[in-house]
């Protein structure tokens, strides 16, 4: 009896050493991404954006190709941790991107491209929306590099490192990856970085166009650490705009932007910490976020809940958390939710039409 106590004992220790030494590699693999990361460019052929031009724009997260409609997450109640396959999430990110290349967009924003990820299969992503826009200029920033995360345990995670990707069809001169404040304890582990990017573009008066793509806070986060992203990319945006410049801000704002979650959910339905209101009064004169869908008919949800695979707009968690903040100098044609039914993703692209004023436009 002595000696099954004792390989007992033994089988225990060397399961909790294992443990520990798993959760010492964790924390101390990880490392914020360095802030202010710059990288520019000389383009010998200029081409500035013009004023007074129709231009266009989409947002999308495209969620690293795992989300078609009968995918769940395991992080969101579902039970999924990884793509279905390497071919079906090859395939939802080239769906996606077609769908994107059907608005003969100026420029795209796009979020949860996986550069080397376990979840998607070691496939570079970038790459997959390089060749559907080949005549882009596209720039790339990690939003998130993990360390190996053992969970679940029957199919875990593993290792992720993805990005947010800006393509224009003008040369982006600049581009700049800004980290975002983060939790530093534990719960740092599960969002493990944020940051937005700004892209800048010459304009044909001189001026700048600065173009952010944004993928804020989801898991593991605080209300004042949300507010803390927020306040920093507005100031950033302000800088720009009383500098005399264009600004255009695209993303996953994983906030509720237009007060939607009851409109579609309904009454007493507790919001998800990745769906909280956006703090609308912390956005500075000059700065508009973009909102022009007045009735209930007219709107469509950006984003689904991932607790179960989607079979409909009744079965499911509905909320417009991706859109646009433009500076008062843009001038807006059209913003438009597009009804994607979540073919490719658990989020639904957003649409801009939009022109450059040159100073003398009312």
């Amino acid at each position: 009896m002595k000696k099954i106590f004792g390989t007992v004992a033994l089988a225990l220790i060397f399961i909790l050493l294992l443990v520990g030494t798993y959760v010492a590699y964790v924390f101390f693999s990880y490392s914020r991404i360095p802030d202010n990361q710059i990288q520019t460019f000389d383009h010998e052929v200029p081409k500035p954006v013009p004023v007074k031009k129709k231009l266009t724009a989409v947002a999308f997260n495209l969620g690293f190709g795992a989300y078609v409609p009968e995918y769940s997450f395991f992080m969101d109640g579902g039970t999924e941790s990884r793509a279905f396959s390497m071919q079906e999430a090859t395939n939802a990110i080239n769906g996606a991107m077609e769908q994107v290349k059907g608005f003969d967009p100026d420029f795209v924003f796009l979020q949860e491209i996986d550069i080397k990820a376990d979840r998607s299969y070691g496939v570079n992503q970038l790459n997959l929306v390089k060749r559907k826009l080949p005549d882009f200029y596209t720039h790339e920033a990690i939003n998130y590099d993990s360390a190996y995360l053992f969970w679940p345990l029957t199919d875990p995670i593993g290792k992720s490192k993805s990005s947010l990707v800006t393509s224009s069809r003008f040369p982006i001169d600049v581009f700049t990856r800004r980290s975002l404040p983060m939790p530093t304890g534990f719960t740092k582990l599960l969002d493990l970085d944020r940051c937005y990017t700004v892209s800048e573009i010459k304009v044909s008066n001189g001026k700048t166009l600065y173009l952010y793509n944004v993928h804020m806070i989801a898991y593991g986060g605080t209300d004042d650490i949300a507010t803390q992203q927020v306040e920093m990319l507005l100031a950033d945006m302000k800088e720009k705009l009383d500098a005399g410049n264009y600004v255009i801000c695209g993303g996953d704002f994983n906030h509720d932007l237009l007060d939607s979650y009851a409109r579609f959910n309904g009454e007493g339905h507790v919001l998800p910490g990745w769906a909280q209101p956006f703090p609308h009064d912390l956005i500075p004169e000059g700065i508009l976020l973009l909102n022009q869908y007045p009735t209930q008919e007219e709107l469509v949800p950006t984003s689904r809940s991932a607790d179960k695979p989607y079979t409909g707009p009744k079965d499911a968690i509905l909320v417009i958390i991706d859109g646009f903040l433009v500076s008062e100098n843009v001038k807006v044609h059209k913003i438009e939710n597009v009804d994607a039914q979540f073919q490719f993703s658990d989020h639904n692209p957003v649409f801009l039409s939009f022109s450059l004023l040159d100073g003398s436009d009312d």
